[in-house]
């Protein structure tokens, strides 16, 4: 009744107090939500950046007090009255804790453990970042994504992993070993014709840095004047590291890159051959040895670098100074190591056979030299013509044997044959036409005469060749020991002579052996290993039983002339003829037909099937398994094509219908 009384007496003032108190609610309310919306982090027009990388962010459904806790009407308007008096700083920077990165909903405990890429290409651990200390430092989640990376919100910055990486490391090294980052690189190099595997290198020891000289810029230093931009006269803690990274980076989440100065990562500078000039020490004294190992100045012979120095090895790469011996002075015996050192065991005594076979192939060429030289100057009778011309070729040809001679084989061991191979070949042109020929190619070794000498001589004496290779156009193992080493045929009958372990021979060589005249020396099976297991169903494929074909107790020479190439047009005739009826000619071709169409479904099948194995790995689906039986289902149907379905139509069809089964069962 009190309280009615007063309201009674006063009925306007409390009509007042309510209203107001009313707006005061709304106003609150507003306010309240007003605080939690990135529009009102943008009114002030400083803040907007922020904002407009915010909402093109990963985290643009995330409000910004979730990040940000703390900043209630209190700060906010501490923050409003020193924008509005011009005291604000123009350069804003908010503390993000790790417990607003690990709340409810947000990245749990659990996901710090789970394996992750950086640049989709780096395995990184989140774990091992933040639960132990990181070269001393308790680093946090903004210690790498800073909040004001250009383009990006909570973006991490490479270069602040540069930094603990690389700051303080040896020339060419990481803290933590270019490995931890980047594993061992799988993929085959192509350089100047030089193919590399960093695999083989790494297996046997030889370290990153011996190649890759610099790979970081910038010494990731603190100026000390970098410490006024906050503090005024506060440097007498600047040499305490500890304190410094405890109450900056840890306690206050200050980006290291505030007080750092960048460091950079990258190939700055690689190995580079000749890198080290040994005219500087040595003038005028290793210019033959410079000009072979570069491959170059030689008479009539093709420019052909050495492929250490297309691997860009340089002088001391090799040349190591041997322990108690003046600079530039190098031992056999530690050029040797240096061998083992980047190839391995066994590299070393084909050194020695490099120094051994130049020296033979240089002192059997030498006579000859002088030999030709002296019989030039004392022609009579020659045309003046001839003479000048024959003058001009010896010319040629004793350049050519100095720069051997003088520049030491084992620098480039093949620009050293192929010179002394033009240096016979001149001063036999040389003898005939002074009318004095002198017969130099029979009397000189191996490795001058023929391609197998140059090859087994200076290199697959010590390495051997491979017992066996896989042959792709006839889809089995070839024995090259066999026709290398048994038969002795020579290296270029298959290989280049020019480009190293490349295959010229083709199928059509091999006929010409094998074929010839229509009477194979081995077996057809040896060679056409798919189509005999397709014709006698004596191989399991997809899970399909084999099935033994109809002309399999047959000769491959009743249907196959073997001294020429036939089509299945050409070959009809003969199943029409064996069988007596022309319908078998046509089933032949109808057979080939219906694979050919079989073969396009297939197609269609594995494009649908690859398809939905790319969207399924988007997704982070494990789709490793999946890939596998496709890869075989693939290999399969290619052995079944390289067999030729007429061989054994009726179970390569079966095969191919599984493989459309499987390919199908895999998009379910």
């Amino acid at each position: 009744m009190r309280f009615a009384g007063w309201f009674s007496r006063r009925p306007v003032m409390w009509t007042v107090v309510a209203g107001l108190a009313l707006v005061l609610a709304i106003a609150s309310t507003v306010l309240h939500f007003s605080l939690r919306s990135a529009g009102f982090c943008g009114v002030c027009h400083y803040m907007r950046p922020y904002v407009e990388q915010w909402r093109t962010s990963s985290h643009n459904d995330t409000a910004c007090y979730k990040c940000h806790p703390g900043y209630g009407v209190g700060v906010f308007t501490v923050s409003a009255l020193k924008y509005l008096t011009g005291l604000h700083n123009p350069r804003p920077r908010a503390e993000v804790p790790d417990s607003s990165c690990r709340q409810a909903g947000c990245h749990a405990a659990e996901d710090l453990s789970r394996p992750t890429l950086f640049n989709g290409t780096i395995p990184f651990s989140h774990k091992e970042h933040l639960v132990s200390r990181k070269r001393g430092e308790q680093l946090t989640c903004a210690s790498c994504h800073s909040t004001i990376v250009q383009g990006g919100h909570l973006a991490v910055q490479q270069e602040v992993c540069f930094l603990c990486h690389f700051k303080g490391a040896p020339r060419g090294s990481s803290v933590t070993g270019c490995p931890s980052c980047h594993g061992t690189p799988k993929k085959i190099v192509e350089h100047a014709g030089f193919s590399f595997s960093h695999e083989s290198y790494l297996k046997i020891g030889v370290q990153c840095n011996q190649c890759h000289l610099d790979v970081a810029r910038g010494a990731g230093d603190v100026p000390r004047d970098r410490c006024y931009s906050c503090h005024v006269e506060r440097l007498a803690e600047y040499e305490n590291f500890q304190l410094i990274h405890d109450t900056h980076v840890t306690r206050q989440g200050i980006r290291c890159l505030t007080c750092h100065n960048r460091i950079e990562h990258g190939e700055f500078s690689m190995i580079q051959a000749l890198e080290v000039r040994c005219e500087n020490c040595h003038e005028k004294l290793h210019s033959a040895q410079k000009e072979l190992y570069l491959g170059t100045s030689g008479q009539g012979v093709p420019d052909t670098p050495s492929r250490m120095f297309a691997a860009q090895v340089s002088c001391d790469g090799c040349h190591v100074p041997a322990a108690g011996t003046a600079a530039g002075v190098s031992s056999l015996a530690v050029r040797r190591r240096a061998c083992v050192v980047c190839h391995g065991k066994g590299y070393d005594l084909m050194l020695d056979d490099w120094i051994r076979a130049g020296r033979e192939a240089t002192d059997a060429v030498a006579p000859y030299v002088a030999q030709v030289g002296s019989s030039l100057r004392s022609a009579r009778g020659v045309k003046p013509a001839v003479l000048g011309q024959a003058q001009d070729l010896y010319a040629a040809a004793s350049d050519n044997f100095m720069l051997v001679k003088d520049g030491k084989a084992a620098h480039n061991v093949e620009y050293a044959v192929k010179l002394l191979k033009e240096t016979v070949s001149l001063l036999e042109e040389v003898g005939k036409s002074i009318r004095q020929p002198v017969d130099i190619r029979s009397h000189m070794p191996a490795s001058l005469t023929s391609a197998s000498g140059y090859c087994t001589e200076f290199c697959h004496n010590r390495i051997g060749v491979p017992e066996t290779l896989y042959f792709d156009e006839m889809r089995h193992d070839f024995p090259h020991s066999l026709h290398a080493v048994d038969m002795g045929l020579e290296c270029t009958t298959c290989h280049s002579p020019d480009k190293h372990k490349q295959r010229i021979i083709t199928k059509d060589g091999c006929m010409q052996c094998h074929h010839q005249g229509g009477d194979a020396p081995l077996p057809c099976e040896r060679c056409h290993v798919a189509q005999a297991n397709l014709l006698k169903g004596s191989q399991r494929l997809l899970g399909v039983k084999p099935v033994r074909g109809e002309m399999a107790d047959m000769s491959c020479t009743d249907c196959h002339d073997l001294t020429k190439e036939e089509s299945l047009v050409e070959l009809r005739q003969k199943c029409a003829d064996c069988h007596g009826e022309e319908k078998y000619g046509a089933l032949a071709v109808q057979w080939e037909k219906a694979m050919e169409s079989g073969y396009s479904g297939l197609t269609l099948a594995f494009a649908r099937a690859r398809e939905e194995l790319a969207k399924a790995e988007a997704d982070g689906l494990d789709v490793a398994a999946r890939r596998s039986q496709i890869d075989e289902i693939e290999k399969v149907v290619e052995t079944v094509k390289l067999s030729r379905a007429v061989h054994n139509h009726a179970y390569a069809s079966a095969v191919i219908a599984e493989a459309v089964k499987r390919l199908e069962g895999l998009r379910r």
